[in-house]
């Protein structure tokens, strides 16, 4: 009889006993410790697995050990664990097979009464909205009570001999140990009790409690009579008491399965992630802070590569998967209905949600004024519409008569700060090539360039770097741009990795942005810059903005202390110089306004965007868990 350590096994046997060892795939050598509780015993083992037998002599109170390699495969072999299980009409259950070596026995496909949950395929109609396994119960007994539960809908169980699963029995909670009679013990009554008449549970369970009751108080009082295990488990009788008391009613009142779901179900729908633009980055951030609360799903209707927005943005979506759905079931089905968090990311959608809490992420607002009522209906099933910028706001204001709440984008900061001292004579632009709608106005950027170049004697040594994707309806204007940069220091890219557009951000000086250059701002204040992601990851390297006030900009760049607003190409053209000028003759001034931009910058940092949008989330019943990783800000 083996008292130490713990996590052996033992038995007990006198003169004669048959012995099955577990072994695992691959073991070279069995080691087992014998004691003899009486007089000094000579112990032979036999086995097929020897080439001859092995003798060991015993004496009281003293372990030995005996170590051999098995020599081939006779009397090695598979025992069944469960080939399909048995419940009887007394609430009786067992493992068909177990422990037996399979000789074939059970090589026949065949109804059984219940099937163990290791391997078992269910129709999903079949549960009805109801959890898999009843989640209390945590291990054993959860298997047949879902069995009886599947039975109890009319749906009939197969034992499939052809499916065959290798598995360590109890090799997690130990056959006898505290946790396996605690679990057994609580979880046969609750079975019970879900499955069978009153008069025969309730006889059990009066009969448990009396036993569990007398053993307390035997445990009590003598506590040394109980093998360690037994005192373990019977110090957590008044906890299991308890739980039956607790849980009992509700198994009556049919509601011991009610889906308790541990996360919220969480989407975040954009139809334009295959874009890579400022607003998927905007919502790639949001999906990021979401998956603290639980896994998100990115919907879209078009396809994506989940892979490059995550390496496009420098994003971490671990927990996010791409779900791609038809127009007709998020538009005309009720799809939006299966999550409890639901954020609409789409630039102009009218998309209703059913969601239980709703968020619209507003780019920007069009207008309703000639559309039929209906086409506004969408606007009351949203619980908050957040803004982009404060410019973004006032036109949601006044065109939807929605007042937003605003959540700036966010950038990443470097992870050490950039020196202004290290810059080099270059201008960067960051934005899609295209010529419709919100232009970037690469063209214009291309022709006050020029102007600069000959017009500036310190401009000569400068060059413009274009960065911006294009998409093939859009390559006739990407070409125009390029034809006007003929023969000037202007470099294109448009493909380039996160990484080395971080380095052109550290080794540019200046940073333009012109988006809604030359625009009416009442007739279309759409085609100016909402707010301007790119100005912000640009003055984070330190560069140095020259940006259009209007839209969103003036709401980054303070004019004179980080940075310079114009309202014409005249007026670019004057800041620049000035700029180019104290980077050139002046370098402490330059530097100066570099690192007024950098402090700036991380006021739109990700962190701050995540305690702002995790806060409403607390108001709106969603507090972050005390389990979530916390998110560290680069300084």
């Amino acid at each position: 009889r083996e008292t130490t350590p713990e996590d052996e096994q033992h038995a007990v046997f006198h003169r004669n006993a048959r012995l099955f060892v577990p072994i695992c795939e691959g073991q070279k050598r069995i080691s087992l410790r014998f004691r003899s509780d009486g007089k000094k015993v000579r112990l032979t083992l036999h086995s097929p697995a020897l080439k001859k037998p092995l003798a060991i002599y015993l004496s009281d109170d003293e372990w030995k050990s005996l170590s051999f390699e098995p020599c081939g495969t006779e009397g090695v072999g598979y025992l069944i664990n469960n080939a399909g299980s048995e419940v009887s009409s007394e609430g009786g259950v067992r493992d068909r097979g177990f422990a037996e070596p399979d000789r074939g026995q059970y090589d026949v496909p065949e109804p059984v009464t219940a099937l163990c949950g290791g391997a078992m395929m269910i129709r999903k109609s079949a549960l009805q909205g109801k959890p898999v396994f009843a989640s209390r119960f945590f291990a054993y007994f959860e298997d047949t009570e879902l069995s009886l539960r599947l039975r109890h809908q009319g749906y009939g169980l197969h034992y499939c001999p052809n499916a065959r699963v290798y598995h360590k029995h109890a090799s997690s909670s130990r056959e006898g140990s505290a946790f396996f009679l605690y679990h057994v013990t609580r979880n046969r009554i609750l079975f019970l009790a879900s499955h069978f008449p009153e008069p025969l549970w309730g006889r059990e369970y009066r009969q448990a409690k009396a036993h569990l009751r007398h053993q307390y108080r035997l445990w009590q009082a003598e506590p040394a009579r109980f093998p360690r295990e037994e005192r373990l488990f019977l110090a957590k009788v008044p906890e299991l008491l308890d739980e039956w008391k607790r849980w009992l009613p509700e198994v009556q009142a049919g509601t011991f399965l009610m889906r308790k779901n541990r996360f919220p179900r969480i989407a975040v729908y954009n139809n334009f992630w295959d874009t890579f633009g400022g607003g998927e980055q905007h919502a790639g951030m949001i999906a990021q802070t979401l998956q603290r609360l639980g896994p998100v799903d990115l919907l879209s209707e078009s396809d994506f590569d989940l892979a490059a927005l995550t390496r496009h943005f420098d994003l971490d979506l671990r927990f996010c998967r791409r779900r791609l759905v038809t127009p007709e079931s998020l538009h005309h089905g009720n799809l939006t209905a299966e999550y409890d968090i639901f954020v609409n990311a789409t630039y102009s959608s009218d998309l209703a949600s059913a969601a239980r809490l709703s968020y619209y992420v507003v780019s920007f607002p069009y207008p309703l004024d000639d559309r039929p009522p209906q086409a506004a209906a969408f606007i009351d099933t949203y619980d908050r519409f957040l803004a982009n910028s404060a410019y973004t706001s006032q036109w949601l204001e006044r065109w939807w008569g929605v007042k937003g709440d605003i959540l700036y984008p966010s950038v990443p900061l470097p992870r050490e700060a950039p020196d202004p001292a290290g810059k080099e004579p270059l201008i960067l632009h960051v934005g899609r090539f295209f010529r419709e709608g919100h232009n970037k106005k690469q063209l214009e950027l291309v022709r006050t360039f020029k102007h600069l170049y000959d017009q500036c004697p310190a401009a000569r040594n400068w060059r413009l770097v274009l960065v911006g994707r294009v998409h093939a309806d859009q390559a006739t204007y990407f070409e125009q741009v390029r034809r006007e940069a003929t023969g000037y220091p202007v470099v294109f890219y448009t493909d380039l990795r996160f990484q080395d557009l971080q380095d052109l951000y550290r080794r540019a000086a200046i940073y333009w942005h012109a988006t809604g250059l030359g625009e009416s701002l009442d007739r279309n204040p759409e085609l100016y810059e909402h707010f301007g992601i790119s100005t912000v990851e640009a003055m984070a390297w330190g560069c140095v903005p020259i940006v259009i006030s209007a839209g969103g900009q003036p709401e980054i760049v303070e004019h004179g202390k980080n940075g310079f607003l114009f309202s014409t190409e005249t007026e670019l053209l004057r800041w620049s110089r000035q700029v180019i000028t104290d980077f050139e003759q002046t370098p402490s001034r330059y530097e100066h306004l570099s690192q007024a931009a950098m402090s700036r910058a991380r006021d739109f940092s990700r962190a701050a965007l995540q305690k702002r949008l995790l806060s409403w989330l607390a108001a709106d019943g969603y507090p972050l868990p005390e389990d979530a990783v916390t998110v560290v800000e680069a300084p």
